[in-house]
């Protein structure tokens, strides 16, 4: 390649990006670090070496300007931060488990250990034994929610359709 041969380069916007985060990042050292260089060489150097990395190389690079680079890094330093890290310090990838088959015969086992945990004496629809026997609780000078308590009665009170004996809250008629 002769010195007047036009080299590829990235896009200008993508070099005014990369320079106004690394003047956030910087400061004065960054503009003191090129103050002698004239600015569109200076861009256009950078534009033509950028572009010999791939852009998801050069998001790792702008990425680590800021933890990686203490200072106001060269075209070289930068181009070094853009290489992605080796395998060795790469997070593995988390192993995907073997798919397993379970027989039908471990499937309706564990459906019925299942069920057991979770199936409960349930009341009749529309029962109100659990209201009858809250009250009872409550009578009997054990602690119940108050809230647990006016649900008790206002069951007991519908199921009824008039004021549960003894309910603290009914209205007087």
């Amino acid at each position: 390649m002769d010195l007047f041969t036009e080299r590829p380069r990235v896009p200008d916007a993508w070099v005014e990006h990369l320079f106004k985060r690394m003047g956030a990042l910087y400061g004065s050292a960054f503009t003191a670090k090129w103050r002698d260089v004239d600015p569109p060489t200076l861009w256009r150097t950078w534009a033509e070496g950028m572009a010999t990395v791939p852009k998801d190389h050069l998001t790792i690079g702008y990425n680590a300007l800021e933890s990686a680079c203490p200072r106001p890094p060269s075209l070289a330093e930068f181009l070094a931060l853009c290489s992605p890290p080796p395998a060795a310090h790469r997070p593995a990838p988390l192993p995907l488990p073997s798919p397993l088959r379970t027989s039908p015969e471990q499937a309706r086992e564990n459906l019925g250990r299942i069920k057991a945990m979770v199936d409960v004496p349930r009341p009749k629809p529309g029962g109100i034994e659990w209201a009858r026997n809250t009250v009872a609780l409550a009578k009997a000078g054990q602690y119940v929610a108050p809230m647990r308590l006016r649900m008790a009665y206002d069951a007991i009170a519908n199921h009824r359709g008039d004021a549960a004996e003894d309910d603290p809250c009914a209205s007087p008629s």
